[in-house]
């Protein structure tokens, strides 16, 4: 259920082709930007095109239950939040 796509502000392009990377990159961003700044609910969601502290909170549920299912996702997430650290 978590992994349906919905459309975005910030693409313009075929779900299929750039805009599941925009969608995908957006995503992790927002997962990253919840679990390692310091910033609260609000202000990212101010950033995310003034989305709600809720769906912050909701998006990295979302990812950590992909995570699960998903170790190469995973890893790949941790490497750019290894990279974002150091």
């Amino acid at each position: 259920m978590g992994d349906e796509l919905t459309p975005t502000r910030d693409t313009n392009h075929d779900i299929n082709g750039m805009g599941f990377f925009v969608l995908e990159s957006r995503r992790i961003a927002l997962y990253l930007s919840h679990r390692i700044s310091e910033l609260s609910l609000k202000k990212i969601g101010e950033y995310f095109d003034g989305i709600s502290i809720s769906a912050v909170s909701q998006n990295s549920l979302r990812q950590e239950k992909r995570f699960t299912g998903n170790p190469e996702l995973l890893r790949t997430v941790m490497k750019l939040k290894e990279a974002i650290l150091s």
